[in-house]
């Protein structure tokens, strides 16, 4: 972590998870931006996924299925498994405000404070908080490589696909525009 022209090292505080064989000594994930640092770490045997941040007394459990994907945006941590996606907000404490199912991991995460997206297959899926369900679309990324994904105000920007190396989708309208 490079800080005021130096670098300092920070040392997470790795308690071995209840109910586990042990924690299995490495990130599952992790995230940093300004002075925040988050990731996550699961329990080996019995799974028993938690997320935490440097500035969080308490991790937040999650159970189920190992972290694999983070990502911080403003106040809001998106974070990203095999079986699920979910926002939450980054304060003294890890408040957890929304999960969507998902349909394998993906290999990219973008949000803003009030949705999440991410990429299954060819599509990408917004989950909206304080909305049920998710909305899917088909815009055509690639469906194995390396995929982006940017949020912006009402706009998810993606890619590649076939006919544009960057495009963005207005999550209202659902309109697209080929940027590069």
């Amino acid at each position: 972590l490079e800080k005021a022209r130096g670098v300092a090292t920070w040392q997470p505080d790795m308690k071995p998870a209840a109910l586990t064989f042990g924690a299995h000594g490495w990130f599952d994930a992790l995230a940093i931006a300004n002075d925040q640092v988050c990731y996550s770490a699961s329990g080996i045997g019995i799974v028993s996924a938690q997320l935490r941040c440097s500035s969080a007394e308490q991790p937040l459990w999650l159970g189920g299925s190992s972290v694999r994907h983070l990502q911080l945006s403003a106040d809001r941590l998106l974070w990203a498994s095999a079986t699920s996606v979910g926002i939450v907000k980054v304060s003294t404490a890890l408040t957890a405000l929304g999960q969507w199912r998902v349909h394998g991991l993906p290999r990219a995460l973008a949000g803003t404070p009030r949705w999440a997206a991410w990429d299954e297959g060819s599509a990408v899926v917004v989950g909206e908080l304080h909305v049920e369900g998710t909305r899917r679309f088909d815009v055509g990324l690639a469906a194995e490589g390396r995929v982006v994904l940017a949020g912006l105000a009402d706009r998810v920007l993606f890619g590649p696909t076939a006919d544009c190396s960057l495009r963005a989708l207005d999550v209202g309208n659902h309109e697209q525009q080929c940027l590069m």
